[in-house]
């Protein structure tokens, strides 16, 4: 999955890939009830009728956005949250590559092992 390091700001309204409805971004990193393993890019409701029901949120990644058709409010404040989300994003990532990179040459290091067993 790739990271995505340019988020839109809450209150964006966005049409997905195959999307019949719009969607206003709500918030950002959203890990869904039905696959608790994934982190979403945004979450979302329906625009222009907004939160109906507490179970009627939407999550999404970025490159399902077919089309950006308003972006949402921005100041110094959201611009700072944002890099402070990305930098963390990409702290996090980073720190699954190494654990990834490790669990990698401890199986090399078995493998080699193993062969030399033989």
């Amino acid at each position: 999955m790739e990271m995505t390091t340019d988020f839109l700001p809450i209150g964006s309204v966005v049409l997905l890939e195959e999307g019949t409805k719009k969607l206003m971004i709500t918030g950002f990193c959203i890990i869904s009830e039905d696959s608790p393993e994934e982190v979403y890019d945004y979450c979302g409701c329906i625009y222009p009728e907004g939160v109906l029901s507490s179970d009627e949120n939407y999550v999404f990644d970025q490159d399902q956005i077919q089309e950006v058709l308003f972006i949402g409010y921005e100041d110094k404040e959201q611009k700072e949250f944002k890099t402070k989300l990305t930098e963390t994003l990409t702290e996090m990532y980073e720190d699954d590559d190494e654990e990834e990179n490790i669990e990698n040459e401890t199986i090399e290091k078995s493998k080699i092992e193993e062969i030399e067993r033989l």
